[in-house]
Order: structure tokens, then sequence, then C-alpha cells
């Protein structure tokens, strides 16, 4: 399957979640995807700016990692994460990093401390 098919599926299954879980926000697409936006959600109390990226494994056993090189804090407000072997989608604020990395799993060495865990992030964040 094509990089362009993947993220064609990330942005639906997000598009489905937001109008499935929060009824009460307004989801809308721009006509051309040339500035770094693939949504905007209006929650009522403000309008956030949102990428998606589909992910169809990870990086280590553990963890998933999504590279934002691209992007700055003026650019998008939240990034939606789906993951696609679990059907799984997160919302991670963003303030700018140039890189993501979302445990799924316990790490071998069993780290607690410091793990960014895609869980954590499960709701929109209004």
């Amino acid at each position: 399957m094509t990089t362009s098919r993947l993220g064609f599926i990330g942005e639906e299954m997000v598009k489905i979640d937001l109008l499935d879980r929060y009824p009460e926000f307004q989801v809308y697409r721009p006509c051309v995807d040339d500035h770094l936006v693939d949504f905007l959600v209006d929650t009522g109390k403000s309008i956030k700016k949102v990428q998606v990226k589909t992910r169809t494994k990870l990086k280590t056993k553990s963890a998933m990692e999504i590279r934002l090189g691209k992007y700055t804090k003026s650019d998008i407000d939240v990034i939606a994460v789906y993951y696609k072997p679990k059907d799984l989608i997160c919302y991670v604020p963003y303030s700018g990093e140039q890189c993501l990395n979302l445990a799924m799993t316990s790490a071998m060495n069993n780290q607690k401390s410091k793990r960014n865990w895609f869980y954590q992030y499960m709701e929109f964040p209004i």
C-alpha cells in the first residue's frame, strides 16, 4: 500500500473518530493541502489546526516515532496519530518538537519514568 493511501486512510479514521466521539465539534478540511493542515477542528471553545500521521509499525519493539521537522508551532496545534494495527488514535498537543516518540508497551528495561505514552493522549485536547 502506498504512503498516500495510508495517509488517506488515517485522515478518514481520525475524521470519523472526531465526528463520532465529539458530536459538538465541527470538522473542516482545507480545499488544498498545501499549508500542512489536514483538518480544522472547532471545539466550540477554540479552533485547532490538526495534522494527521498514520503508522503501521513501531520504530522499536515498544514505541513509534513521528518526525515533525517540517512543522512549526504556528503551523499546527495537534498531531493526530492513527496506529493502524490496533485501530487506535491519539491526539498530541504540538509545541514545536522535531520528533515525537510514543510508547505502546513497556520497554525491555522496564523504564517507567519519562516515557511518553500513546494512551495518555486518547482524548482530543480542548
